[in-house]
Order: C-alpha cells, then structure tokens, then sequence
C-alpha cells in the first residue's frame, strides 16, 4: 500500500538515526521515525538502514489504515498518501480530532489542504522541519506533481525560496 514515491518523502523528512532518540514531540524513536513501543527493546546496539526501513513501511502502512478507517468519503491515492505523511507525524488520535480531517470527510479539499499549514508546531514554537513538511504535505494532497513534492522534502526547501511551477 505505501508506495515507494510515498516512503522517499517520508524519509526525507524523518532522516535516519541508528540508535535511539527523543524526537520534538517527546518519543523516544529510532531508524526513520519509529516510535519506540514499551514492548520493544532496542537496546542491543545500532538498527541497520534495512531494518529502520522495514519499520517506516510497516508504520507508513499502519498511519495509511488509520487514514482509511477515519476517511469515509473516496480519496485518491495521493491523498492517503499525504494524509498518511501526517498520520505517521502526528499519529492518529491528533488527526482523529482534527479539523483537517472534518474538512477531508465535508468534502473540502482545498479548506483541508490549508489545515496542514496549522501543524507547524512543536513544544508550542513553529519548527521549520515541520513547515516544510506540511507544505509538501499540502501540495502533495492536492496532486501536485512528484517533483514539486520532492523538491519540498529532500532540497532542505524554507519559506523564504518560492516553490517551482508545476
């Protein structure tokens, strides 16, 4: 279900870290953004890149349920799939509560496409990492073409370079 076009965005924005960490929203994580379970161990040493992207696609896979199972109005693929960038970030109970996702099931499209922009923040500063990604998520839910999308995630894009035509 995840594509491979979904889990290179996701990477670019979660960036690999072999051992763990506390990430800005107060997990502990490891490999591309994996949230550490209190049933896992990763204590043994480093996670090698083949395991941490085993873990993303496996997540990337569970945050797409989770849009699927909230969602039910007919989505194309590149909405779960940004939808899916945001559920992976954020995690469901926040999307679950979300206008983004009242605007998404009212069939509002562009009013859920500006929503994105509105989770910007973490430990209540707006972070750049994050501005950058909810605005390759906002284009990416609204079709834009894979590489306007890919520019915002992996050319370490702000808000000051105007985004390229698509």
């Amino acid at each position: 279900m995840a594509s491979e076009f979904a889990l290179r965005v996701v990477k670019a924005f979660e960036s690999f870290s072999p051992d763990p960490y506390e990430c800005p929203g107060g997990e502990t994580t490891i490999g591309f953004g994996h949230v550490i379970l209190p049933t896992e161990d990763f204590e043994g040493g480093p996670i090698t890149m083949a395991a941490a992207e085993d873990l993303l696609a496996r997540d990337f896979r569970i945050a797409q349920t989770a849009v699927l199972s909230e969602v039910v109005v007919p989505l194309e693929a590149h909405e779960v799939e940004a939808l899916g960038s945001f559920v992976f970030n954020l995690g469901q109970a926040k999307f679950a509560g979300s206008t983004l996702l009242k605007r998404v099931k009212a069939g509002d499209r562009h009013g859920a496409a500006k929503e994105f922009l509105r989770w910007i923040y973490a430990k209540s500063k707006p972070q750049r990492g994050l501005i950058r990604r909810r605005h390759a998520e906002c284009v990416w839910f609204l079709g834009a073409p894979e590489a306007t999308v890919l520019y915002l995630a992996e050319s370490g894009w702000d808000q000051t370079r105007p985004v390229p035509p698509p």
